[in-house]
């Protein structure tokens, strides 16, 4: 179960996951969210992974993106390698 601390993204982690067919979408969210994540601003990639964020519940899948979700709030370097590794796994 999901802590009661962010009621907005636990109504996400148990929603259905309608994302594993979509995978070339997924691919092209990853890389739209690297590109802007390369740019100079850090509030374009901060907006790029609120944006990308639902999708990248619905296709991980809730539990392990949970465990993900500490790592990426606390470290910017590491969610942005941890998405450059993602999409290579699934290019």
């Amino acid at each position: 179960k999901q802590s009661n601390s962010f009621p907005a993204l636990e109504k996400i982690f148990n929603r259905k996951s309608t994302f594993f067919s979509k995978t070339q979408n997924f691919r092209r969210f990853v890389l739209r969210f690297l590109l802007l994540s390369s740019s100079s601003s850090s509030s374009t990639a901060s907006v790029a992974y609120l944006l990308l964020l639902p999708s990248i519940v619905d296709y991980v899948g809730g539990s392990l993106f949970s465990l993900l979700l500490f790592f990426i709030v606390n470290d910017w370097l590491l969610a942005i390698r941890f998405f450059r590794l993602l999409f290579l796994i699934f290019s």
